[in-house]
């Protein structure tokens, strides 16, 4: 009966452990993923969705895919859950207040930025 207790015990451990390392990545990333962080989204027609999370602040595309891509194209709609965020395309930059989104007529996305609440 120990035995098992330890197991269980080890078996917990790992997976809070495991949860803890989900949660809190990434810090400065953008990516072809859901959005677990509930940071900015990027939609694209064709390459899927790019989502940015991190501290406040301007931040290029290639900086946030440590300079594998220097922007994101065929974006379609930019959306932030919780943030106050910008979006700099190639047709002018896009100002978002927490929950909202904009659907686009397919643009170039060069850069990010994650800011505090008040400034749209």
């Amino acid at each position: 009966m120990h035995i098992g207790r330890k197991l269980a015990t080890i078996a917990v451990t790992t997976g809070v452990a495991l949860g803890a390392v989900v949660v809190t990545a990434p810090a400065h990333a953008i990516d072809r993923v859901g959005c677990p962080t509930n940071g900015l989204t990027v939609s694209t027609n064709a390459n899927g969705n790019f989502c940015a999370a991190g501290s406040i602040g301007y931040k290029t595309i290639s900086t946030l895919t440590g300079g594998s891509q220097g922007d994101v194209r065929g974006v379609v709609r930019e959306s932030t859950n919780w943030n106050w965020a910008a979006f700099y395309n190639s047709t002018g930059a896009i100002q978002l207040k927490p929950g909202e989104h904009r659907d686009l007529p397919t643009v170039i996305v060069y850069a990010l930025e994650i800011d505090n609440p008040g400034w749209t």
